[in-house]
């Protein structure tokens, strides 16, 4: 119990500075304070109303209990990071429509912010691997969620859904043994110390008084995630397809678990980060950022060993991954289930679950051309028009899109090539479609540019083989 209580409250308590007006001058000093450091949830002169509502009933998608604390307010009340951390989830999910996922310093807490606004939830400058400062604002309460279609306010009365996970072992970050917390009482308490925000031009806002704290954990995340301000970058990109322990079975597309913590573990010492496309996307388009060393997992063909082996590392290194997935195959699967590691393939339950944990971002591979029956991938045939081409492809990409948004809520905005086939016209094809990027299999690293958004096309990659340990694989890494 003593553990438990710990893990709650000693990131809440200890030594911070913050910047304030002096009592007597009213200029505004730093001033070295040791008390409460965590923030109430909502910004300092916004009304809200809560009550005790840890475990009552929930029915939408299935029955369950609540597992958070709700608080009444407005639409658009700044919400407040109740502790510092690392963003490690930002974005749709169909129960807490736009929400951030908090991580803290020592990764035994995880806070979770949802039914933000509707068109503007979060804060300008949060993306996924930011650090935030208890006491910034991250976004603005709403309505959204209830729904598989993003940006859709199905919840009844405007209030921010704030969950604290308590994190011992971190395989059980996502199963069914995981710990949430009542935060009723925790939230009285964070009353008392609520954050200054003011209005910006924008219709933004910021904190009011800057905060900083003693944090060894913040300064380490610092030095090694900082954002990246060039303009042009290098993105290595890392291709990995299946994953067995047997070595008998391992060949040129199967490397073993062992071999993929070993790159985890290398590509951290290292000082790179892990981002989903969608970060790099937003990156070339100037809305987002990256860190100072970005770098991509990306899997191929969607095998089911893919969960059952990486995923539980990725949780472990809190690490995030790319896979491009085989709609086709996860039908078949669907309806048949096997969970063979030597050859099944993700079933689209085992997809929403690796959706909705944060660490991997679905993209489209093809519903049914990772074959060579009359043509290599989705590249055109000598037979083929170009409008017959386009007529083929559109079908069986937007097949897949469909139906990955459908199960998840999340369209992809990538495109694999098949066996990193394509013709002439197969990207002109992809762009109508809404496709922002594609993954090619052409060895080598690419240079990603802001406002060059041809840049993001045919984009290079590793292929990771069996037989070379991480410091003979990764030379082409800084």
């Amino acid at each position: 119990r003593d553990s438990a209580y710990g893990a709650v409250l000693q990131g809440m308590l200890g030594e911070y500075q913050i910047r304030i007006p002096d009592e007597k001058t009213g200029k505004e000093t730093w001033k070295k304070v040791y008390g409460l450091k965590a923030f109430s949830p909502i910004a300092d002169g916004f009304y809200y109303e809560d009550f005790d509502d840890f475990g009552t009933s929930r029915s939408y998608g299935y029955s369950r209990r609540h597992l958070g604390h709700d608080l009444m307010t407005s639409v658009g009340s700044p919400v407040i990071a109740v502790e510092s951390g690392t963003v490690e989830a930002l974005g749709w999910n169909q129960y807490g429509g736009w929400r951030i996922g908090i991580r803290s310093f020592d990764n035994q807490r995880y806070y979770y912010y949802a039914h933000l606004r509707k068109d503007a939830p979060f804060a300008s400058n949060l993306h996924v691997g930011a650090t935030v400062t208890a006491g910034d604002v991250i976004g603005y309460t709403g309505q959204t969620g209830y729904s598989l279609r993003e940006n859709t306010n199905n919840i009844d009365t405007p209030h921010l859904h704030l969950g604290m996970q308590l994190i011992f072992d971190e395989d059980a970050k996502d199963n069914p043994t995981q710990i949430w917390i009542d935060l009723y009482s925790i939230t009285k308490l964070l009353s008392s110390h609520r954050s200054t925000v003011v209005r910006q031009n924008d219709g933004q806002y910021q904190r009011k008084y800057p905060f900083s704290e003693g944090n060894y954990y913040l300064n380490e995340l610092q030095a090694n995630t900082a954002i990246t301000h060039e303009n042009q970058i290098e993105l290595p990109i890392l291709m990995y397809h299946s994953m067995l322990k047997d070595p008998v079975k391992q060949s040129q597309y199967i490397v073993s678990p062992d071999l993929f913590e070993k790159d985890l573990q290398y590509i951290r010492k290292k000082g790179y980060t892990p981002v989903f496309m969608k970060e790099v996307i937003d990156y070339v388009n100037g809305t987002g950022f990256l860190p100072k060393k970005p770098i991509v997992l990306s899997f191929d063909d969607g095998y089911y060993n893919n969960y059952y082996y990486a995923f539980p590392l990725l949780k472990k290194y809190n690490m995030k991954a790319v896979i491009s997935i085989v709609g086709k195959l996860s039908d078949d699967f669907s309806q048949t289930p096997d969970e063979n590691p030597s050859y099944a393939h993700l079933t689209w339950d085992d997809i929403l679950e690796m959706h909705l944990s944060g660490c991997w971002e679905i993209q489209n591979h093809s519903y049914n051309c990772h074959s060579f029956d009359h043509r290599n991938g989705v590249s055109q045939t000598t037979s083929e028009s170009k409008e017959s081409y386009a007529k083929f492809l559109s079908s069986d990409v937007w097949h897949l899109q469909n139906k990955i948004a459908y199960v998840t809520g999340v369209a992809p905005n990538t495109f694999t090539y098949p066996f990193g086939a394509f013709s002439e016209n197969t990207d002109e094809v992809l762009r109508e479609i809404g496709f922002q990027a594609t993954l090619s299999c052409t060895e080598g690293i690419s240079v990603i540019k802001r406002g060059d958004p041809d840049c993001l096309y045919r984009l290079k990659r590793h292929l990771r083989p069996p037989d070379k340990s991480p410091e003979e694989f990764f030379k082409f890494l800084k």
